[in-house]
């Protein structure tokens, strides 16, 4: 079979742009890779943010380190300067004595001894001769002979000493001389630290630092000489004050950008190390370079890969496109094998099309005959509805007028469409009964049902629906569900008769039965189960309850076909509605 194309319609404009498979190919994957591109570099990113935290903390667990060692420095000599406080001789009041124990401990340290009273000022001062003239009283302030009261060894800051007229740290601890208190002191140059300090870090360009606890310098492996009694930076003083142990970019007294950690001792020392910017940069631009090569390597890989598997796509379409040329010729299409699975596919279908083609009209041709054969029973079953609607319309203007009146007509024509959605889900063939009492009964709290499954012609389920909905309807004004009773469904096929066997039961009511002519609804009722049904119709009351049996022999007009259907063997269904209500 030839396909005839309009030649408009088969020429394809040559302007617009075109490019090979190959090239499209490289795009797409560049595209592909584009979103991979950006998350690289985010990670990049982060891993540049990881290497500075990793830097950071690196730094300052040294310079945690560096407080530990120079702590125990600094206890080291308060130990001994504490067991001299107690030496006997002291004790006594055996200050001459006292002073040459005191000169024997100073001989071969790099510091000296001082005694000293609040009232009198010094008393010992092993760096002068013995005998000497002592300096007068003075310089010794306050707040320290507040904390030896209080019993404690102090640690001071850095100042300039009287005697020998260079920065000087001290180390004081109370002695107690019967009731007097004087004040046992090492006094240390504080450039005796540089050389701590500069063996404890090596890495060119780094320098450590000692504050005292007004932020002055101590000691400093770089410059020490012109710095030893300076302040430190501003921002590094404003957050020493503020925090114990942090990390802060600033820049050295040198003016050089660094990475500063610090970490205060218990003795009110804070020590710092000072690493370059530059040496942050370059270790973490390392890490980001071998990444970022190893990206660009797997980016050429795939862009490598890529040209590689298009040469073989570009084969495989081409002899797709003359496998559609020989379909567009009517042709029939020889089979070859591809190397894809997906243009084997399109290959095999391609061969298989021109049968294909030729059932096309002969199927057209049935499909035309069943929408006609469906147009006409869709016109029969419309004229079957509107007669229904007709006659509750009729009911409906015979009742009295109102709100009541309007009502019942829409809750019955809602019915209706219920069970025509149910009809036109099964293409009006038929529907089960399981589903058309789900649907009916669902708006109803207490109602249950069970039955196997039933398959109704599409005549029945309008009719059902009916019957179900204005016994429903009666139960929830007048019936069990007025009176928060129960109302129970239950159906079954009888094959001995045959015969469809339903039980609408209601219990619970505290109404008595009614009297009078029957109502639209009972005698709708009936005229369902009877005459529409062919069936029977019974109703009895109990006690505290009614009871209606249906009978609806098993015939066309019920199931839709000759004979006694099949019905599902299948778990019924039983219990309340689905939805709950």
């Amino acid at each position: 079979m030839r396909l005839a194309l309009p030649r408009r319609q088969a020429v394809i404009s040559r302007t617009r742009m075109q490019l090979p498979l190959r090239r499209w190919l490289l795009l797409m994957s560049g595209a592909a890779l584009a979103p991979v591109l950006v998350l690289t570099v985010v990670l990049l990113l982060a891993r540049y943010q990881e290497s500075a935290a990793r830097f950071e903390a690196d730094l300052v667990s040294r310079t945690r380190g560096l407080a530990l060692e120079g702590e125990s420095l600094l206890s080291q000599d308060s130990a001994r300067l504490e067991a001299l406080s107690v030496r006997r001789t002291l004790q006594s009041g055996d200050f001459r004595g006292f002073e040459a124990e005191l000169r024997d401990a100073a001989r071969g340290a790099p510091g000296w001894f001082v005694l000293l009273a609040e009232d009198q000022g010094q008393v010992i001062n092993t760096r002068l001769p013995p005998g000497g003239a002592l300096p007068p009283a003075g310089g010794f302030p306050q707040s320290a002979w507040q904390e030896l009261q209080a019993g404690r060894t102090r640690i001071s800051g850095v100042t300039l000493g009287k005697l020998s007229a260079e920065p000087i740290v001290a180390i004081d601890t109370p002695a107690v001389i019967g009731s007097k208190l004087y004040a046992l002191s090492y006094i240390q140059p504080a450039r005796r630290f540089v050389p701590f300090i500069r063996a404890k870090v090596r890495e060119p360009g780094r320098i450590a630092v000692i504050l005292d606890q007004q932020g002055r310098i101590v000691a400093r492996s770089a410059n020490a000489e012109r710095t030893i009694g300076g302040s430190a930076t501003p921002d590094l003083t404003r957050a020493v004050r503020v925090r114990s142990e942090g990390v802060i970019r600033s820049r050295t007294l040198e003016g050089l950008p660094s990475i500063l950690a610090f970490s205060r001792a218990p003795s009110g020392w804070t020590f710092v190390v000072a690493a370059p910017q530059s040496e942050l940069t370059t270790a973490a631009w390392q890490g980001v370079a071998v990444a970022a090569a190893q990206l660009l390597l797997l980016l050429a890989t795939a862009l490598g890969a890529t040209a590689f598997f298009s040469r073989r796509i570009a084969r495989d379409l081409q002899n797709l496109e003359a496998a559609a040329a020989a379909l567009g010729e009517g042709q029939q299409v020889r089979e070859r094998s591809t190397g894809l699975a997906e243009t084997q596919r399109v290959h095999d279908a391609l061969t298989s099309a021109s049968a294909r083609l030729l059932r096309h009209d002969a199927e057209q041709k049935q499909a035309l005959e069943r929408q006609s054969t469906l147009v006409n029973e869709l016109n029969h079953r419309v004229k079957n509805t509107l007669a229904t609607v007709q006659a509750l319309a009729r009911q409906a203007r015979k009742e009295a007028a109102g709100e009541a009146s309007l009502d019942g007509f829409e809750h019955r024509l809602m019915a209706l469409a219920r069970a025509h959605d149910l009809l036109t889900a099964n293409s009006w063939q038929s529907t089960d009964l399981r589903d058309l009492a789900r649907s009916v009964l669902a708006p109803h709290r207490g109602i249950s049902f069970s039955g196997p499954s039933f398959a109704l012609s599409s005549y029945a389920a309008v009719s059902l629906v009916l019957v179900l909905h204005e016994l429903a309807t009666n139960a929830a004004k007048y019936g069990a569900l007025a009176s928060g009773g129960r109302v129970v469904l239950e159906w079954a096929v009888d094959h001995a008769r045959p015969s469809l066997d339903a039980t609408w039961t209601e219990s619970g009511l505290t109404k008595p039965e009614p009297t009078g002519a029957e109502g639209f609804g009972s005698r709708l009722i009936r005229a369902s189960i009877e005459r529409e049904l062919q069936g029977s119709l019974e109703r009895t009351w109990g006690e505290r309850g009614v009871t209606y049996r249906f009978r609806l022999p098993l015939t066309e007009r019920l199931t839709g076909h000759a004979g006694v259907p099949e019905v599902s063997t299948r778990a019924s269904g039983a219990g309340p509605i689905p939805n709950g209500r």
